[in-house]
């Protein structure tokens, strides 16, 4: 009679004893708790893990290199003058010309040296070359400028404006005068001549090449500034009158 209790009590242990087995290895119904070897290690201090955020930035590398050197002169080139004459005036030993800028001045006096605009055909350009009229086109070096950008970079170069796009440019003159009147400025802004060529049939690059050079050898830049000249098959070239601007009160 008294070996029952203890034959109970020995099955209780080992019943026990398999239900901690299986939770010691992960097996437990439905599968593993865990993937071998995927088992989340407790930290050897029993600490939270050590966790840094940073942000990613986007920056540009780039190496540079000290070198020993003289910086000298390309070789020589002529420059044609495009006219004869006696040299007057040369920019100074080291003076940084940008492209269109002027290099020389003959007889004290300072001939036109026009920009072409966009509209104008480069071929023109080529024309004007070959009869040594200094000329530069929009359409090398300067394209995509809206027509007020083409007048301020002929302006900065020191270039009479021609185009054919007459009524824009007119416009344009047309506000330089009169915004100008209005600034309060003690020196009025001056742009070095604005000539507008109409077309007419059967005029082609080379007849307007060859009115551009009629009005390079009729006038001076002193005498164009801020003035605009039209050419017309029918009236050849004529100053376009404006009426002169006066500054509005305030």
């Amino acid at each position: 009679m008294r070996r029952r209790p203890i034959l109970i009590g020995l099955v209780a242990v080992a019943a026990l004893g398999g239900v901690g087995a299986a939770v010691a290895s992960g097996a437990v119904p439905g599968g593993p708790l865990f993937a071998a070897g995927t088992a989340p290690k407790a930290s050897p201090s029993g600490a939270a893990a050590d966790v840094r955020m940073a942000s990613i930035e986007r920056r540009t590398m780039s190496t540079t290199d000290e070198l020993d050197g003289t910086l000298g002169y390309d070789d020589d080139r002529t420059v044609s003058a495009g006219a004869a004459g006696v040299l007057t005036w040369l920019p100074e030993p080291g003076t940084v010309i940008k492209r269109g800028g002027r290099l020389y001045e003959l007889d004290g006096s300072r001939r036109p040296r026009l920009f072409l605009d966009e509209d104008m055909s480069e071929r023109i350009l080529d024309v004007l070359a070959e009869l040594r009229i200094d000329a530069v086109s929009a359409n090398r070096g300067f394209k995509g400028l809206w027509d007020p950008d083409q007048l301020l970079t002929a302006i900065e170069l020191g270039r009479t404006m021609a185009t054919a796009n007459t009524g824009d440019f007119l416009l344009l003159h047309r506000a330089w005068l009169a915004w100008s009147a209005n600034w309060d400025l003690r020196t009025m802004p001056r742009h070095h001549g604005i000539l507008l060529i109409h077309s007419a049939k059967g005029f082609d690059y080379v007849g307007i090449a060859g009115v551009l050079r009629a009005f390079v050898d009729d006038h001076e830049v002193a005498e164009i500034e801020n003035r605009a000249f039209a050419w017309t098959h029918r009236d050849g070239w004529h100053e376009r009158q404006e009426p002169r601007p006066t500054a509005r009160r305030r």
